[in-house]
């Protein structure tokens, strides 16, 4: 599944032909051990829980979404999932977060990525009835 999402994320961000081998996937530094104690540490507390948990539906949602060929489409349907994750994980901020000012930039991320969601979604049910 991994490779599929980094092959559209490729397509999406129009980088052409991907070289989407196994040493470039996020499986690949599964096995090291920073990786391993990086997921540790994240899964060790809610926060960590949370934030695991809206990358995991990021993608999900990414990998089952239905490419056309068509940039404009595939690109709104695309930045959708990757924009709530990015709520998600703001959320989790003013959840577990300390600092004032991370705090502040996940408010101003929550605020500006639900009104490009609304957005994209308005111009997806107006552009391709969906």
């Amino acid at each position: 599944m991994k490779l599929i999402v980094v092959a559209t994320a490729a397509f999406v961000l129009g980088w052409g032909v991907a070289d989407v081998s196994p040493l470039h996937t996020a499986d690949a530094h599964a096995g090291s051990a920073h990786w391993g104690s990086s997921m540790m540490n994240m899964m060790n507390n809610p926060g960590g829980k949370q934030m695991h948990s809206a990358m995991q539906q990021m993608d999900a949602r990414m990998s089952s979404m239905r490419m056309t060929g068509n940039q404009d489409r595939d690109f709104m349907v695309m930045m959708v999932p990757h924009h709530q994750a990015a709520v998600d994980m703001a959320k989790t901020e003013l959840q577990y977060g300390h600092k004032p000012a991370l705090k502040a930039l996940a408010r101003n991320i929550i605020s500006s990525q639900e009104k490009e969601i609304g957005q994209m979604r308005a111009w997806l049910r107006q552009w391709y009835n969906e």
